[in-house]
């Protein structure tokens, strides 16, 4: 899935350097907690990450 990062989730993403509308790659689920998932996404300029559900949208 290719996706749209809509919002920012804790703090540590603010530091890490990661923004609002960057895009990447969903590559994988890493959990699901509380009904939310856990995905391990690549990040264009960035690399791995971890992003919730919630944080990112699809786009295409």
């Amino acid at each position: 899935m290719y996706f749209e990062i809509v919002e920012l989730g804790y703090f540590i993403d603010q530091i890490r350097g990661i923004k609002k509308q960057m895009r990447g790659y969903v590559t994988g689920v890493v959990c699901v907690y509380l009904g939310c998932k856990l995905y391990e996404v690549e990040l264009q300029d960035y690399g791995y990450y971890q992003l919730w559900d919630w944080q990112i949208k699809e786009v295409m």
